[in-house]
């Protein structure tokens, strides 16, 4: 009788769980990750014979669909080293957080699928090497190709052709709204000096009007210097943007089986 009894709870305890998969699947489909999160989670705490491994990478696959990355990385770290599918969404949540720094150390599992998001880690670094696409994927290497077409401006040069107008420096920097404030930030004072200067003789608003076009120019050389290390900047950050929404159902979509 006792046999019958624990066989009968075993039964009950697999179809109430087989029931809370399909309505968290179901949930998911359906794209409520919020309530499907919850879902898993109480299946986490009133199952006993959970496969913890699996519900887990689900909880971080959820997160990762709404964009909440840290939670995921927080939920995977516990098994990180238990399934290949948690690896590949721990370092998926780290890359989409851009914690170059710990995919950069991170010791990954034999044949792991987390080789891509390490190399991809190591291009917005800048720290692949012509040398290294050999072992990259084909996904892998167009992303390279890409990454290496994005154009830079010389800081130094853009200072440069500031020195001779200033503006012009940010013109080359793509930054022509900015190009055309500084233009007249900085030769406004300096006409002004030069009507003190020849028409009214005023020394003072004289000299008072050169300090402020000195100090204005010299701020648009450094602000023609910056402007170039900036743009490189920016188009890298547009560039990865673009990356994941190109790839976001193959590179960039979670490891996970319901």
């Amino acid at each position: 009788m006792k046999n019958i009894f624990i066989i009968l709870l075993f039964v009950i305890s697999i179809s109430l769980y087989a029931e809370n998969m399909e309505f968290a699947k179901f949930l998911f489909e359906e794209n409520d990750y919020f309530r499907c999160i919850t879902e898993l989670k109480r299946e986490l705490y009133e199952n006993e014979k959970a496969d913890t491994i699996k519900i887990t990478n689900l909880i971080v696959t959820n997160y990762l669909m709404i964009g909440e990355n840290n939670k995921a990385i927080n939920e995977a770290f516990k098994y990180v080293s238990n399934s290949e599918d948690i690896e590949y969404n721990y370092l998926l949540a780290l890359y989409l957080e851009k914690k170059y720094e710990i995919i950069d150390t991170f010791s990954l599992m034999e044949n792991s699928k987390g080789q891509v998001l390490k190399d991809l880690s190591l291009i917005f670094q800048n720290e692949l090497l012509r040398s290294d696409t050999i072992r990259l994927n084909e996904e892998s290497k167009k992303i390279f190709d890409g990454y290496l077409k994005i154009k830079k401006k010389n800081p130094y040069f853009a200072m440069f052709l500031s020195a001779i107008v200033p503006g012009l420096g940010r013109f080359y920097s793509e930054r022509t709204g900015d190009g055309a404030f500084s233009f007249m930030t900085v030769v406004t004072p300096a006409l002004i000096a030069l009507y003190y200067k020849t028409l009214t003789e005023n020394d003072l608003a004289f000299y008072i009007s050169m300090g402020t076009f000195g100090m204005f120019y010299i701020g648009e050389l450094y602000g023609a210097f910056n402007s170039a290390n900036i743009y490189h900047k920016n188009k890298t950050e547009e560039y990865y943007k673009k990356v994941i929404l190109d790839y976001s159902d193959t590179v960039f979509r979670p490891k996970f089986i319901f």
